[in-house]
């Protein structure tokens, strides 16, 4: 089925609609994705259950398809229009970027992407599934980082966060 470009009748927003990638594993019921990493087709060790690789960031001389990589890019199975895409942020089974880089120990930029994607979810409000999760990787990262540099202020912000992540569970149980 083609794409279909419609419009949020609420905020005029474009909205794409393309019914052929609800056949997708995984596309009903969550929004993450939070399977077993034996199984997982994105986890390194399992690249050939992947159309072939377009990109990557990997060590010079390593084979294409195989392990030994930070971040693949490979045509989507699924694609909502020509030419989409899959970026696999890191080779162990993680759900958010911001835990890719908080496994792979790069503290800073896992705190970046947290902050940026905070400043979109916080716009859905305290009740928000969104914001939650995001408030809960933020406890996340501090709780590491902290644990990594003790005494350099992280414990502070984990706190932070965590009185953060008890008022949206609150507002959540509301």
């Amino acid at each position: 089925m083609t794409p279909d470009l419609r419009h949020n009748p609420l905020n005029g927003a474009p909205v794409l609609i393309v019914p052929g990638r609800a056949s997708r594993p995984g596309a009903t019921g969550r929004t993450t994705r939070v399977g077993e990493a034996r199984s997982c087709p994105f986890c390194e060790v399992h690249e050939r259950e992947t159309p072939p690789e377009v990109d990557v960031d990997a060590a010079e001389g390593r084979e294409h398809d195989t392990p030994g990589w930070k971040v693949r890019v490979v045509p989507n199975k699924y694609p909502a229009i020509p030419g989409h895409e899959v970026v696999i942020h890191g080779p162990d089974h993680l759900t958010t970027l911001a835990d890719a880089h908080v496994g792979q120990r790069e503290f800073q930029d896992a705190e970046q992407a947290l902050l940026e994607a905070w400043d979109i979810a916080i716009n859905f409000g305290p009740g928000s599934k969104d914001a939650l999760t995001c408030a809960r990787s933020h406890v996340d990262l501090y709780t590491a980082w902290d644990a990594a540099e003790p005494n350099h202020g992280y414990g502070a912000k984990l706190e932070s966060w965590r009185r953060t992540t008890a008022s949206f569970e609150a507002a959540k149980d509301e």
